[in-house]
């Protein structure tokens, strides 16, 4: 940690989504939390927040408690549209779901939902 300025730097790693981290006892804990939680008790509806603005800040008199934010999962489809051109086209050829997923390196379930979701888009 870099304590040369205001704001305490975390030097170790950070996520990819740019959050302090560092593995305890064999869990991954994030570094702000652990801070705070060395200086005051964390509530378990509270998650601990940055005063500075600054992710990779871990000085105590920076952090703050504030209410869990609940944030919906983005669903994210893990086929790319390529591919699920090559899937329609495997399809067209007679190609089975087993010999599509052997080729795009998809599951055969993962195959199965791209190809019946795109029949149902053309059917509307």
């Amino acid at each position: 940690m870099d304590k040369s300025g205001d704001c305490w730097i975390w030097t170790g790693t950070v996520s990819t989504h740019g959050r302090c981290i560092f593995n305890l006892d064999g869990r991954v804990e994030f570094a702000q939390r652990v801070s705070y939680a060395h200086h005051a008790r964390i509530p378990p509806d509270m998650q601990v927040d940055l005063r500075c603005g600054n992710k990779r800040c871990v000085r105590f008199s920076h952090l703050s408690l504030g209410p869990l934010k609940h944030r919906p999962k983005r669903k994210r489809d893990p086929v790319p549209d390529v591919v699920k051109l090559r899937m329609v086209e495997m399809r067209e050829q007679g190609s089975r779901n087993r010999e599509i997923a052997r080729e795009t390196g998809f599951s055969e379930s993962t195959v199965s939902r791209c190809l019946s979701k795109i029949e149902k888009a053309r059917k509307k």
